[in-house]
């Protein structure tokens, strides 16, 4: 019954907590195994998740449960204790980042993959601290100009400018 009426994101938080927890009494590998028997349960329970058990697959291959991590005890006792205090959301784009197609007048969200820079030549991707801005090479000018005021792809700034184009409205918006 619970399974049925929880909110993924929140299923993710807690399943990651009590990940940290083992690892912190018991190891990583007894944490990489509670996680493995979680997803077990996930599956046999016969309720349909859009995104959990991919989310979960994220915790278990990451840095955080390997065995050596690679930034010692130390930094395997930092990231615990950053991932303990995150909210749910913030959780979820530590590891899985969304990911935008941004044109003139609006943005749609993709999935994480190569694919997905196949159509589009301005792509946002937001992790939980950091925001990205890919522009592909085959950027068309006028939108370089009216996104970026830059006249080429060399001279796209560093920063996004704030300018009162709809092509740059967009992006402020969705990067604020």
């Amino acid at each position: 019954l619970i399974c049925k009426s929880i909110d993924e994101a929140s299923l993710m938080a807690i399943i990651t907590h009590h990940a940290i927890l083992r690892s912190l009494e018991e190891g990583p590998q007894n944490a990489r195994c509670y996680i493995k028997k979680e997803i077990s349960h996930i599956f046999s329970s016969g309720t349909k998740f859009s995104s959990l058990v991919f989310l979960l697959n994220s915790l278990l291959l990451s840095r955080v449960l390997r065995n050596i991590h690679p930034n010692g005890v130390d930094g395997r006792m930092a990231t615990f204790v950053e991932l303990y205090g995150m909210s749910n959301n913030n959780i979820l784009l530590y590891f899985y980042p969304r990911m935008f197609n941004v044109n003139e007048s609006e943005f749609s969200i993709l999935p994480l993959g190569n694919d997905s820079f196949l159509n589009g030549f301005c792509f946002v991707i937001h992790t939980y601290n950091k925001i990205y801005i890919k522009i592909q090479k085959n950027a068309d000018a006028n939108y370089l100009k009216n996104a970026f005021d830059a006249c080429s792809f060399e001279d796209i700034p560093f920063n996004v400018p704030k300018l009162e184009t709809q092509e740059n409205l967009v992006l402020q918006n969705l990067i604020n």
